[in-house]
């Protein structure tokens, strides 16, 4: 009896140790949800976000429904908003993020004819970390030094650029070194 009972115990606490640590369940190809909370302003803007961008998307209020709580857990989430499709995923409001979780939506692009540009000047801490990191990641870019040339200021004036580094990633405007953007946007090319 007792060997029934550890038994029963122990497939119990497999069980839950599973809903919340398990694998996260899948999504279906071009589903997007959005997990929010009541009175969550972060939560508001990115749905007015999606909404502006002609996004669809299904709304998992966790205020509302202890499964959707659990649901989110077992999606790893930690804030609010949570927004998923595929392997994609944003927590909080970015609009960066937003934007390149966004083009992740539309057809992917071949990383082949994908290129990286970034719009750097010299002194500029970030834009050495930005060198660094597609250095250690083994990223082919092309970079325009904005001081070093009267055509790259201009170019650099026509994407209306205010601060370095600049960097684009296929469709993707990444302002500033940011390595949360600049790996979502790589992976969604393959280049990471």
């Amino acid at each position: 009896m007792r060997k029934i009972l550890n038994i029963i115990i122990i497939v119990v606490i497999g069980y839950f140790a599973y809903q919340y640590f398990g694998p996260p369940p899948s999504l279906e190809p071009g589903e997007v949800i959005i997990f929010i909370a009541d009175d969550c302003e972060p939560c508001n803007m990115s749905m007015a976000f999606l909404n502006r961008n002609h996004v669809k998307y299904t709304i998992c209020n966790i205020s509302k429904s202890e499964d959707n709580y659990k649901k989110f857990k077992r999606f790893k989430g930690n804030y609010f908003p949570l927004i998923l499709s595929g392997k994609e995923r944003v927590e909080g409001y970015d609009e960066t993020l937003l934007n390149i979780f966004i083009n992740g939506l539309k057809e992917t692009t071949d990383s082949k004819n994908t290129r990286v540009v970034m719009y750097s000047r010299q002194g500029c801490e970030w834009c050495v970390k930005a060198r660094e990191y597609f250095q250690e990641h083994d990223i082919d870019y092309t970079e325009y030094d904005i001081n070093a040339s009267e055509r790259n200021m201009a170019k650099y004036n026509a994407i209306n650029g205010f601060g370095t580094p600049i960097i684009f990633i296929g469709n993707n405007r990444i302002e500033g070194f940011n390595i949360e953007a600049l790996d979502m946007a790589l992976k969604q090319i393959g280049l990471l």
